[in-house]
Parts: C-alpha cells; sequence; structure tokens
C-alpha cells in the first residue's frame, strides 16, 4: 500500500481512493487484487469508484 500513496505515478485524485483500495487488497507483490465495485465504492463515492476504473486516466494492465 505504500507505493500507492509515495511511489505512484501522478494519479487524479478521483483515481486515489480506488488505487488504494485495490493496494488494500493485494498481495504482497502487488498483485492479486480482486475487490469487487461494491467495496472499492466503500473506499470512495460509488460513482467514483466507478468512473475512476473507466477513465482514461486510469493504468492499464501490464
Amino acid at each position: 500500500m505504500s507505493w500507492a500513496l509515495s511511489d505512484a505515478p501522478d494519479v487524479p485524485p478521483s483515481c486515489l481512493a480506488v488505487l488504494i483500495g485495490l493496494a488494500n487488497h493485494a498481495h504482497a507483490d502487488g498483485r492479486g487484487a480482486f475487490p469487487s465495485q461494491e467495496r472499492l465504492a466503500f473506499y470512495a463515492a460509488s460513482r467514483s469508484a466507478r468512473s475512476a476504473m473507466t477513465s482514461p486516466n486510469w493504468p492499464a494492465s501490464a
């Protein structure tokens, strides 16, 4: 989770809560984060969570 807070590339504020939520659910290697949209909406406003994940600024999978 420290990467999401300190070292992540510039992330729009609307995406930050979703990124932190994903980091909270990730394994130690940073992979395997599969929280539901409902869980991510718990961390951020529901619209913010969905719009952040569909934002053109959202990082693509490697």
